[in-house]
């Protein structure tokens, strides 16, 4: 088997996870390539020609035409959960398998985000602190609100979507869920799924937590974006290719939501 690890010199503090990679590779005494990068890879046709796994991260270009100069490739694999630089469809065409390292405790630590997040914003921390810190009058009315009985839509059914579901039980929240698959299997009794459509127009509070795919269209469009109510608020914790952001901030830029919090941009 011959591997190449590819690292990320735009991310150091990423590169401890492909340490123990490198490790486990040499303790089974697996052939591997440690590259600086992954142009290291593509742009060397003797190794492309030999590669059976290509190991790195989400942002590594694994496209078609990558898959095609690569004859003995059958894995590529992400150290963290995303994947959005790889064309999943073509690599499943191909007989390619694509792995990620999604774990229960990223999961979880994604889902409490973005309840947090959701809180920040309903209950306007933002502006509470920077009134005590310049010492403004209470503002009446509040602009703080309560999360109690809102609507929450998750775009996205995944494990993040369905802790974050679990995690705003106490909440009595009503949960919709758009879910591009076809049969997103069971949801909990306090979750319906829903076009999108319905979701952005009815919720209180949108949350977007779909992955990202590859060379595909923001899920999230500016006619998405057009249905939400003055009073929603919007949060993505996403890759930045899942939402119009142009069209995003235009709305914030006029007031026609309430607010948004994003965690990763383009």
């Amino acid at each position: 088997m011959s591997v190449a690890v590819c690292a990320v010199p735009a991310l150091p503090h990423l590169d401890p996870l492909l340490g123990g990679v490198r490790q486990w590779l040499a303790e089974a005494n697996i052939p591997h390539h440690n590259l600086p990068d992954v142009r290291a890879l593509l742009d060397n046709p003797s190794l492309m020609a030999q590669v059976q796994v290509a190991v790195g991260f989400g942002t590594m270009p694994m496209t078609a035409a990558v898959f095609d100069a690569a004859p003995r490739l059958h894995a590529v694999v992400s150290c963290v959960s995303g994947t959005d630089g790889f064309d999943v469809s073509a690599a499943t065409a191909r007989g390619i398998l694509v792995a990620n390292a999604a774990t229960p405790d990223n999961q979880r630590d994604m889902a409490e985000a973005a309840v947090m997040l959701m809180l920040h914003l309903v209950h306007d921390l933002d502006g509470s602190r920077q009134a005590m810190r310049l010492g403004l009058p209470r503002p009446y009315p509040m602009p703080a609100q309560s999360l109690w009985g809102k609507t929450v839509g998750l775009v996205g059914w995944g494990r993040i979507s369905a802790m974050t579901a679990e995690l705003l039980r106490p909440w009595g929240v009503r949960i919709l869920v758009h879910s591009r698959r076809e049969n997103p299997g069971a949801v909990p009794d306090h979750v319906t799924i829903t076009p999108l459509d319905r979701l952005m127009r009815e919720s209180d509070v949108v949350c977007v937590l779909a992955g990202a795919q590859a060379g595909a269209p923001p899920i999230v469009t500016r006619a998405h974006l057009g249905l939400l109510k003055p009073s929603a608020f919007f949060l993505s914790l996403a890759r930045g290719s899942t939402v119009d952001e142009a069209a995003l901030t235009e709305l914030l830029s006029q007031k026609r939501i309430a607010g948004a919090a994003l965690d990763v941009c383009r």
